[in-house]
């Protein structure tokens, strides 16, 4: 799940970074200390996420990631409901990554080396789902507000995938603007949506998957 979560962008309009790459660092800390949402309350911000997310159904931008040791790493993102995505990182980080609705590869362009895994393992399964229902779907175990920001805190509704994530959505529209994996190890990684555009038509050639073991840069 970490090494998924350190790879990601997507969604609505191009705006400005939700926050400073200081304030990213700290993320968790400002979730936990938001105001948390309880009763119909709750319930209602669930719902109103759940639309925000299930509405876009095409996005690409720029991303920034913010690793466990305090490394950077940024690139570009494409992303297709349902369960397509492609994140191209800057050099010199060497990874390409891409889901082709099923399946996650993990492309080390210097070693010439894919690892693959289940999309429901991922980050992705939580944002990409054809038709979003948080409450039905996952496990909340929190959603909270700061200001114009939601942030809902997630874990595997079965229990077969350790850790957990909480995205931060933003503003009357209830933008997706970054989300911080927990891995099992107690690793934290965050994503922040730097440029985000919607509703362009992407070509099928950037979810494919077969070729990734000799492919370079495009």
């Amino acid at each position: 799940m970490l090494i998924l979560a350190t790879a990601a962008a997507a969604f609505a309009l191009s705006l400005p970074a939700l926050a400073t790459p200081s304030r990213i660092a700290s993320f968790g800390q400002a979730a936990a200390s938001a105001v948390v949402l309880t009763g119909a309350e709750r319930t209602q911000a669930l719902s109103q996420a759940s639309a925000a997310l299930s509405q876009t159904r095409t996005m690409q931008g720029r991303f920034t990631q913010i690793g466990p040791d305090g490394s950077r790493a940024s690139g570009a993102y494409y992303m297709q409901r349902p369960g397509r995505a492609r994140f191209e990182y800057d050099a010199p980080t060497p990874l390409l990554i891409v889901a082709d609705g099923a399946t996650v590869a993990i492309h080390d362009r210097e070693l010439q080396n894919t690892d693959r895994a289940p999309l429901r393992s991922t980050p992705l399964h939580f944002i990409l789902s054809r038709d979003v229902n948080l409450e039905r779907d996952f496990r909340i175990t929190s959603v909270s507000r700061t200001g114009d920001t939601l942030y809902v805190t997630a874990r595997d509704r079965a229990g077969e995938i350790d850790g957990q994530l909480t995205i931060a959505l933003q503003g009357p529209a209830l933008t997706l603007r970054s989300w911080e994996a927990l891995d099992a190890t107690n690793a934290r990684t965050t994503v922040r949506l730097d440029t985000i555009q919607t509703g362009q038509r992407l070509s099928p050639r950037l979810w494919r998957t077969e070729d990734l073991q000799t492919s370079r840069d495009r």
